[in-house]
């Protein structure tokens, strides 16, 4: 009972760093995106082509995915009863996050070296 009580406060901690983190990484979205909008293609394109902000979308994405995947966790724990299908939504859930991370990597990267998408 008590590796598990300890497994429950590592993913706590774990969601509440995640979530300080993003908290930073918000705002910068949020105050970069309200000019982002408003720029033209070639100019969006040589935004990306910026390492600082590449390097913070990508992070941003990727803490929020990370962060998705602990909330969607605790819920399929607490509420999902049946074994099998807590386990199969469980592997769905980190499964697709990861997938999700590797695309985020993937246009982030390309849209950095200036490959069209």
């Amino acid at each position: 009972m008590e590796k598990k009580q300890n497994n429950a406060l590592k993913h706590w901690i774990t969601q509440k760093v995640s979530a300080l983190v993003l908290v930073p990484l918000l705002f910068w979205f949020l105050f970069i995106f309200k000019d982002f909008v408003y720029k033209d293609y070639n100019n969006k394109i040589l935004w990306f082509q910026d390492i600082k902000n590449s390097s913070l979308l990508a992070l941003f994405l990727l803490v929020a995915l990370f962060h998705l995947r602990l909330g969607l966790t605790v819920v399929v724990e607490d509420y999902i009863h049946n074994i099998k299908i807590k386990n199969m939504l469980l592997s769905s859930v980190s499964i697709l996050c990861l997938l999700l991370s590797v695309f985020t990597v993937i246009v982030v990267l390309n849209l950095f070296m200036s490959n069209n998408v």
